[in-house]
């Protein structure tokens, strides 16, 4: 477990820098669109892309935003950051198989502890994929945080800020699934099923987590 700690108003400087990288895979596309209810065919069916603009697969562009979310969150302010605001423009699609890189930047420090930043995205290309902004609200005081999915080392950077790498895993949406599901098939004495491309979940446990999100 990676302990994490967040920067705090007074200690925020203009030109403050930090970035959050992650590689798109199937598994990331499938969670995702477990978790929203967005099961659009062209994220999803990879016949049903070939036939539209991008000829391929694309992820999610609110996938690009939670990556966003977790880059304030784990890096720059950090743990207990308060988003008020995010504005997003998407620029370019971006693929499975593609790695994002989230780059944040201090452009103003605000009354009432509030801060923006900037935020982009890139791809392995350098192309950016996403250009906006975020109105937080940091902590007052610095406190540090126990993390499974935050990794951080920080770097000075060229800019004069510091930069934090942190390369994490969007590994979260499967437990309650697993468990429902696991509960389901006991019941039904079905002990088999297929595994699911995406996930370590079978295809009827990920199935079962469509479903269960349908009837609320």
């Amino acid at each position: 477990m990676t302990r994490i700690s967040n920067t705090p108003y007074s200690a925020l400087e203009v030109g403050q820098k930090a970035s959050y990288e992650k590689t798109v895979d199937e598994r990331d596309i499938q969670l995702f669109a477990a978790m929203s209810g967005d099961r659009n065919p062209v994220h999803l069916d990879a016949e049903y892309a070939a036939g539209t603009l991008f000829k391929e697969r694309i992820a999610h562009g609110m996938f690009s935003g939670a990556l966003i979310s977790a880059a304030v969150a784990c890096t720059l302010p950090g743990p207990g950051t308060i988003y008020l605001g995010q504005t997003m423009k998407f620029t370019r699609p971006v693929k499975l198989g593609d790695t994002l890189v989230v780059r944040l930047e201090i452009l103003e420090k605000l009354p009432k502890n509030r801060v923006r930043v900037a935020t982009q995205v890139y791809n392995q290309n350098e192309e950016i994929v996403v250009d906006g902004e975020a109105k937080c609200w940091p902590r007052a005081s610095r406190k540090s945080s126990n993390s499974r999915s935050c990794h951080r080392s920080a770097s000075a950077d060229p800019a004069g800020g510091k930069t934090a790498k942190l390369r994490g895993s969007l590994r979260t949406g499967c437990a309650a699934a697993r468990a429902r599901a696991k509960n389901r098939r006991q019941k039904k004495g079905d002990l088999r099923s297929p595994k699911c491309l995406a996930c370590s979940v079978s295809a009827g446990q990920l199935r079962f987590f469509f479903e269960s999100r349908q009837m609320k």
